[in-house]
């Protein structure tokens, strides 16, 4: 037990003075802090197994006890000190344990189906892990990639326990709305100059205008790859109304059509995820991508006698669905859709 209260005392303090220490000195300070400490009481794999064992000799008195209750206050030092080297793409070995402790098999008179062991692996997730997200994701750079799927398993799992981890997990889908909203507008800037100074593309502002169309476009890029984690009502309103509309859009629009603008099209349309078109039968695309689409149709009835920029733009469109864009290209130009 005093090792236990010990353990607590120096994480708490590493917490609190993390913004006086450098990231290098906390974690070589924590490096050797289980050094004395016995496996059973600081690996968690086996710290669950006694509280197995009680569950499975003792079954009645380890209900009595409501040790499900206890079990992330217990476990809470041990996941904070893994946790202060976090790393979104890093998958650790205490979500397994924690996992087959709270589903694992079981004989079924021990372990119910009602059983609040269920509900462990949610509220260690809520009450060590989410928090710690958090705050990461209101500190990181808008070219990070989405945390992994140790945090959307116990979210999205049919077994867990929603309401234990609802409001955690709304708090961290709101912080990342509101930091990506953010990163959009302080980082997002595509200056409109007047087409006589664009003509030449060895001018500073044509050049400078290039580097902040790719700069958006890369933004956009981040932004959707948060599809499946972020609501796609949000992730639409970011990526396509605050970003492509708003900006992008703007200079397609004021640009010449030709090879560059096909290009530029083609990666606009490959950031675009393919969940929000599957099983769309409208003939229209959605409805926030109804200028671009306009947009794409004007290109290719300007380049209708460019076969490559033509075939590609048609090919664009029907990538995002708008078939009655398709169909008035194709009979117009009495094209058929084989060739395309």
């Amino acid at each position: 037990m005093l090792h236990v209260y010990r353990c607590i005392l120096y994480i708490v303090t590493c917490l609190q003075v993390h913004s006086v220490y450098s990231h290098y000195r906390i974690m070589l300070r924590c490096k050797d802090l289980f050094d004395d400490v016995h496996e059973d009481f600081h690996r968690i794999k086996n710290i669950l197994s006694k509280f197995q064992e009680w569950r499975r000799r003792f079954s009645e008195s380890y209900y009595d006890a409501y040790i499900s209750l206890c079990i992330p206050k217990l476990l809470n030092p041990l996941l904070r000190a893994q946790l202060l080297t976090w790393s979104p793409l890093e998958q650790f070995e205490w979500y397994s344990d924690v996992e087959d402790f709270s589903w694992g098999s079981e004989d079924p008179e021990s372990n119910p189906e009602d059983s609040p062991d269920h509900h462990v692996l949610s509220a260690v997730v809520e009450k060590c892990v989410l928090p710690k997200v958090s705050g990461e994701l209101s500190n990181a750079a808008p070219q990070q990639q989405p945390p992994p799927c140790i945090l959307r398993r116990p979210v999205s799992d049919e077994r867990s326990d929603h309401v234990h981890v609802a409001a955690q997990f709304n708090g961290l889908l709101n912080s990342l709305v509101s930091r990506l909203q953010k990163a959009i507008e302080d980082n997002v800037f595509i200056p409109l100059y007047a087409k006589s100074v664009l003509e030449d593309e060895t001018s500073p502002h044509s050049q400078f205008q290039e580097r902040q169309f790719w700069s958006a476009v890369k933004m956009l890029q981040n932004v959707l790859s948060w599809d499946g984690f972020l609501p796609e009502e949000s992730l639409q309103e970011l990526g396509l109304d605050k970003l492509l509309n708003r900006y992008l859009l703007l200079i397609l629009l004021n640009a010449r059509p030709g090879p560059d603008m096909v290009k530029k099209c083609s990666k606009i349309v490959e950031c675009l995820p393919q969940s929000w078109f599957k099983g769309f039968d409208s003939g229209s695309s959605i409805t926030r991508l109804s200028n671009f689409s306009k947009h794409l149709l004007q290109c290719a009835h300007t380049l209708h006698t460019a076969d490559d920029g033509y075939v590609l733009l048609v090919s664009l469109l029907k990538k995002l669905k708008a078939m009655d864009y398709v169909e008035t290209i194709l009979g117009k130009y009495n094209v058929a859709e084989m060739t395309l």
